[in-house]
């Protein structure tokens, strides 16, 4: 979409805020102050000086002098001088206004805003009728967002003089700065009655025109208006004038004569020496640049007007500028740079507490989160622009944003819905004149119908909409409906006309410069080129495509942003891997098999490798580099401090589109973006021993010569269209694909999720209430999926007693173990758990993790335990407030029993059970066992929390909840992390990187494995499942094996042999046994030694007085 369309009332802020300085020489006899503007130009500032001067004191009631004084002055640097004459002057002569305005002016540029704003009002107060006075002060007032504050001074002046036009003027201008557009046209209205020829409402007056669509009637005033000011010698004037006509020429898309206009400002700013001007000027070009498509030369243009924004803490100006580079960045796929730059819009904009700048920060926020297919985060964002702009009464921004909300609801196949929106976005552009967004919502429409299966329409939106984009010679609206008629051929197999459209809109994507446009179109001709028979053609599509989207994603720094644009990768990963599988198939070739497993592995692990690398490293900086190591934990706490704000505000009861709250998570993304860049700084300064600490990836023929030889690994690569697996054995490999498109084997996983879990016949302690013909529902479901996914590959598992797991999609829910591979009607059952011993694995590099070479540093004891804590608190269940989580009297058995099992380990129960304690000695064992409630936000799974015994306050050290991302930043070196409460192997689940929470959380924090459930689990069941769990470690088992003994122990008991009891842990990560310390005694050994050794003495005494007798 054309960004200046979307952007349009920001750039009219511009415009306003230069419009006063126009009328400084809106006299008749113009001669005088050309003199000084030509001075000043030829850099003769000691002669400028001393002309403004004469002007001052042979004109003292001509206001120009004083300004032109204080503007040569300040190019002079001798403003503090300026400032003790014009205090000398004021001592004399205290009810001058002029003085007073003389003083405001120097305090503006000094930006000393607050006592800029006080004298002139002092000098408005004295002399209402100086239009100059009104000028200075709205600029010194826009900077400051006081809006409010200044029209409520303004309006009482204006009830004392209702006539003047200059005060009408800036009360118009002033309403426009608060978004209440309806004063602002009731305002101009009035101040065009009374002088339409001044400067100041002649920019209102286009800018009216412009709201309402009438861009025609825009343009012939405002050229009107510059002829005139230039027949008049009224440079300044026809400068200002000038630049606006330049930017509607932009609008029109007509660059030559943008460009032309432009110049032509510029050389009469030249002539004048007016930096402000030339500020205004540079944002021009940067646009016209930008819509040529010279990303880099608009770029280096907002750069400059963004550092003279910041120089005079223009926090409003900042925040569109920042806006503006995020599209630039966006453009050139560096999609950190964008999000960073559109985070810092929104700080700034709630800051300058501006809302017309919220709004733009917001939709293009919600752009970007909807590209990176974080749909509720972009909904949240959207809503509240929506919400903004229709109480500031803005009929530009409604529309768009309806049509983006449309967009949306599109992308989540929500089709009804997304038609709802289109029809009110087209209605406002029908009634507004907005031939663009009305051409974008036709197209929009042609898309939905087309899904809606209502082709003959879709086309005709479609091409009206083609036509609309040519009358207005918007070329790449055009391209992008001509993308779309390609997809149209391609859905009606017409691949042959399909891939020449394609191939046209290509080379328009080409010239417009834009990568992201090009990516997509290769995709869609790789698609056509495999239905055509082109194989290498269409990998080479495929592979062009997916080398750029994997450019994009290595450009985030933002670990959250980079699971999220996985999204967009995966469909190119899929598209090759079927390539690959139907080569396999058609010649079995073994380098097909190699390929397409590579790129599974490439989907899943891209982000997980070099993240565990990146937490390796953590754990050794404060050897490596103890400046970085301060610096880091610097970061963390600012981020944590951040987290914990957010946090608050939901407790509070903010609503998620809040814009407080918005802006907090603009705030986290940023700082999120510089531990992003500290890290690959990090990696960058140790790049071998970054290196060495890298997973990395694994080859097909490597993973088998490290299995072991009764050791079998299956791969799972869910696709949209097929489900694919490797067997993974010893002595050989088989490849193929289980006939599963995504959307069966989510039914298929719904099916029996519904089965297990709909009907709770459960009782209040977690007791099983037998139901025979409901478990062999559930039994024959379980048989049937079994047979779904392993009847390709089941036979060949001959041999084989451990299973290495790693699942896709939505396998990541389910536990394999309870799959029925033996089932009949006469109740013969046969469980995988009875047949493997299962482990999984978030992708097979992480194989390299595995321990392989000295045991752990001795000082590690064995077993922290927490169990039962004290929930004293009711806001530690959840970030809303819900009710306080129940105390878990099974958990205290539970841990009790572990901690008299296993020797050198640590039991805080109750009240000691805290955060605080779990924090302070998590890094110090070699296994963690926090037996407490967990609480998932599958929205925002950086928020889901272990809870614990509070402690301290609301958001303080020791609040009881301990956050994912608190997690993120811990330091660990446990071998195992067992999270035996309900539900803690769930989180968010995204495209190649599996499940998103607390257990990604403890795997980046440096823990080797996990054991978690995928279901609410009963008490009783899970402490006698963990008891013998660590019995079995303890014993020398390795985790794989020990986790089965348990679970078969508790499904031979009749109360808990439902695999709901025994099924939901699952172990992640290394399978091997817990290196335990040894060189203790057990617990209670010491009472057993003494007591033995009463006894032997007293044995001794009786054998010796027996003997005396």
């Amino acid at each position: 979409m054309n960004h200046l369309r979307v952007l349009r009332a920001t750039l009219c802020w511009a415009v306003l805020g230069m419009a006063g300085l126009g009328c400084v020489a809106a006299v008749a006899d113009a001669d005088r102050v050309n003199e000084i503007m030509f001075l000043v130009g030829d850099g003769r500032l000691n002669e400028a000086l001393e002309q403004a001067h004469l002007l001052m004191t042979q004109e003292p009631e001509d206001v120009r002098g004083y300004y032109y004084f204080t503007w040569v002055l300040a190019k002079l640097d001798r403003l503090a001088w300026g400032e003790r004459y014009f205090l000398e002057k004021l001592k004399r002569d205290p009810d001058n206004a002029y003085y007073l305005f003389a003083l405001g002016t120097i305090y503006r540029i000094q930006t000393d805003y607050p006592r800029a704003i006080e004298f002139l009002e002092d000098a408005i107060a004295r002399r209402p009728r100086q239009d100059m006075f009104f000028d200075i002060y709205l600029l010194a007032v826009d900077v400051t967002g006081e809006h409010q504050r200044a029209l409520n001074f303004l309006l009482g002046l204006h009830r004392l003089d209702p006539d003047n036009c200059y005060l009408t003027s800036s009360i118009a201008e002033l309403h426009y700065y608060l978004d209440d557009y309806n004063g602002f046209l009731r305002w101009e209205e009035i101040a065009r009655a009374q002088n339409p020829e001044i400067l100041a409402t002649s920019i209102l007056t286009i800018m009216r025109y412009q709201m309402e669509g009438r861009d025609d009637k825009a343009m012939a005033l405002a050229r009107q208006r510059a002829d005139a000011a230039g027949r008049a010698g009224r440079l300044r004037d026809q400068a200002y004038y000038l630049l606006h006509v330049g930017n509607l020429h932009l609008y029109a898309n007509e660059y030559e004569q943008c460009r032309a206009v432009a110049d032509e400002a510029f050389g009469l700013c030249a002539i004048i020496g007016d930096e402000e001007l030339k500020r205004y000027l540079e944002r021009l070009y940067a646009d016209y640049y930008a819509q040529l498509g010279d990303h880099l030369l608009a770029q280096e243009h907002y750069r400059n007007v963004l550092r003279h924004a910041e120089g005079i803490k223009h926090l409003r100006r900042q925040a569109d500028i920042h806006a503006l580079l995020g599209v630039m960045s966006e453009r050139m796929g560096n999609l950190q740079g964008a999000l960073d730059a559109y985070n810092q819009a929104l700080v700034l904009s709630v800051k300058a507490q501006q809302r017309s700048s919220q709004v733009l920060a917001l939709k293009k926020l919600a752009d970007l989160k909807h590209r990176l297919y974080e749909y509720d985060d972009a909904e949240a964002f959207y809503q509240q622009a929506l919400r903004m702009t229709q109480e500031m009464s803005d009929p530009f921004s409604e529309t768009v944003l309806e049509s983006d909300l449309g967009l949306l609801d599109q992308t989540r196949k929500q089709h009804e819905a997304a038609m709802e929106h289109f029809r009110k976005s087209l209605e406002i552009a029908d009634r507004m004149h907005l031939q663009y967004q009305k051409g974008v919502v036709l197209e929009c429409m042609g898309w939905s119908l087309f899904k809606m299966d209502r082709r003959a329409e879709a086309y005709t939106y479609v091409e009206n909409a083609r036509r609309l984009f040519a009358d207005i010679r918007e070329d790449g609206a055009v391209a992008d409906c001509d993308w779309v008629i390609g997809h149209f051929l391609y859905k009606q197999d017409q691949f042959g006309e399909a891939m020449k459209q394609f191939e046209k809109v290509l080379a328009a994507a080409r010239r417009l410069n834009s990568r992201a446009f090009e990516v997509g179109t290769l995709r869609a001709m790789g698609a056509c080129s495999r239905k055509l028979g082109r194989t290498a053609e269409a990998i080479d599509h495929y592979q062009r495509a997916l080398d750029y989207l994997e450019e994009i994603e290595n450009s985030l720094l933002n670990y959250k942003e980079r699971i999220s644009f996985g999204e967009d990768l995966f469909s190119n990963y899929e598209s090759l891997i079927a390539i690959h599988e139907e080569l396999y198939r058609r010649h079995g070739r073994a380098q097909d098999m190699a390929e397409a497993f590579r790129l599974s592995e490439k989907a899943k692990a891209r982000n997980l490798s070099s993240a565990i690398a990146q937490t390796r490293l953590l754990q050794h900086l404060a050897g490596v580099s103890p400046e970085r190591n301060t610096e880091f934990l610097l970061l963390s706490r600012k981020l944590e401090d951040r987290h914990k704000l957010y946090t608050d505000l939901v407790r509070a009861g903010v609503a998620d589109t809040d814009v407080r709250l918005l802006s907090v998570r603009s705030e986290i993304g940023l700082l999120e973006r510089q531990r992003g860049e500290f890290l690959d700084r990090l990696s960058r300064e140790n790049p071998r021993f970054f290196e060495l600490l890298t997973p990395g990836f694994v080859s097909l023929d490597e993973l088998r010569r490290r299995l072991p030889a009764r050791m079998a690994a299956v791969e799972f690569f869910v696709g949209e269209l097929d489900t694919y697996y490797w067997l993974i054995r010893k002595d050989g490999v088989r490849f193929g694909t289980l006939k599963l498109t995504r959307d069966q084997l989510e039914a298929l996983l719904r099916d029996v999720s519904f089965n297990l879990f709909s009907p709770r016949k459960v009782d209040t302690d977690g007791n099983f209430l037998r139901n025979q013909r409901w478990a062999g529902i559930r039994t024959k479901g379980m048989h049937e999926l079994c047979r779904r996914l392993s009847s390709p590959w089941a036979e060949h598992l001959a041999g084989i007693d451990r299973l290495l797991i790693i699942p896709d999609h939505m396998l990541h829910y389910l536990p394999f173990e309870m799959l029925v591979d033996r089932w009949s009607q006469e109740g013969e059952i046969r469980f995988w758990l009875d047949r493997f011993a299962v482990s999984y694995l978030p992708y097979a590099g992480m194989i390299n993790t595995f321990p392989t070479g000295p045991p752990p540093d001795a000082r590690l004891r064995n077993v922290l335990l927490l169990g039962n804590p004290d929930f004293l608190r009711p806001d530690t269940a959840s970030a809303s407030g819900a009710a306080a989580p129940v105390s878990l009297p099974w958990s205290e058995a539970e841990t009790r029993d572990i901690y008299r099992l296993i020797p050198r380990s640590q039991l805080f129960l109750k009240g000691e059970a805290t955060e605080k304690n779990f924090k302070a000695n998590a890094g110090a064992f070699r296994v963690l066992h926090p037996s407490t409630h967990s609480y998932l936000d599958d929205r925002q799974p950086f928020y889901s929390r272990l809870v614990f015994a509070s402690a301290g306050g609301v958001g303080g050290e020791d609040d009881g909840a301990l956050y994912t991302y608190e997690i993120f930043n811990m330091k660990l070196d446990a071998n195992l992390v067992v999270l035996s409460g309900c539900e803690t192997g769930l989180g968010k689940l995204s495209r190649g990187e599996g499940i998103v929470g607390l257990n990604r959380a403890f795997t980046y924090a440096g823990a080797a494995s996990l054991v978690m459930s995928l279901w609410p689990v009963g008490d009783r069941s899970t402490a006698k499942l963990m008891t013998e769990f660590y019995r079995q470690m303890w014993e020398g088992a390795p985790k794989s094996e020990a986790l089965r003994a348990a679970k078969l122990a508790v499904a031979r008991d009749p109360q808990s042999r439902d695999p709901f009891f025994w099924a939901p842990f699952i172990l992640q990560g290394d399978p091997g046994p817990v290196p335990f310390r040894r060189d203790g005694w057990p617990r209670g050994a010491g009472w057993l030694l003494a007591v033995s050794a009463v006894l032997l003495l007293a044995l001794g005494f009786w054998a010796w007085r027996a003997r005396a007798r």
